[in-house]
């Protein structure tokens, strides 16, 4: 039932699909919604848990990555993120986890807990195992990969979620490449 709503609330973001929409998504009652989940909070939360779960094949192909050196593994993993910000996948999952969490005391957690935070977890472990083969130094692992993924994500969310390209568009491909170098100038051995 989950797995049929959440199409709809990636693709519905940043507008918020009523409970009743949910339900014609899901092919059943509200009332059978609200017996299983109560709220449209708690359904929302087993979406974003479901969403999580479903980008665990994501994690361990960008962990492949870490098998290139550090720089064109990094660039690899930015322009694969940009390529899946669309409104059906990542950008779906992010717009929607920030549309619905925003103010609200359980869903900002549970949009944190399972759909940003293994984002940002994914980032730490490549720089990890790039760090244990010397290739660079990191002091805060967490810090290094905020400090990494924090520029793309408000670029994407610029670009791609509010109309920026509209009004002043980016090239991603050299946004990536200094975003890179410039990254790698610190942190790089």
């Amino acid at each position: 039932m989950v797995a049929q709503i959440a199409p709809l609330v990636m693709r519905a973001a940043p507008e918020r699909p009523s409970l009743r929409e949910m339900a014609k998504a899901a092919g059943v009652s509200v009332n059978n919604l609200r017996h299983y989940f109560k709220t449209r909070e708690h359904l929302l939360e087993a979406v974003f848990e479901a969403m999580g779960v479903a980008g665990q094949p994501y994690v361990a192909r960008a962990l492949q990555f870490t098998e290139l050196p550090v720089g064109e593994g990094l660039k690899t993993l930015m322009t694969e993120l940009g390529a899946a910000w669309t409104p059906d996948k990542l950008g779906g999952l992010h717009r929607s986890g920030i549309s619905e969490g925003l103010g609200s005391a359980r869903l900002g957690p549970a949009y944190v807990e399972h759909l940003l935070e293994p984002t940002i977890a994914v980032v730490e472990q490549m720089l990890a195992r790039w760090a244990e083969r010397g290739e660079i130094e990191v002091g805060d692992l967490r810090v290094a990969a905020m400090s990494l993924i924090s520029p793309l994500l408000l670029a994407l969310l610029h670009q791609r979620g509010l109309g920026g390209d509209c009004s002043r568009p980016l090239d991603f491909e050299p946004f990536i490449e200094e975003l890179v170098e410039r990254w790698l100038a610190g942190y790089a051995r």
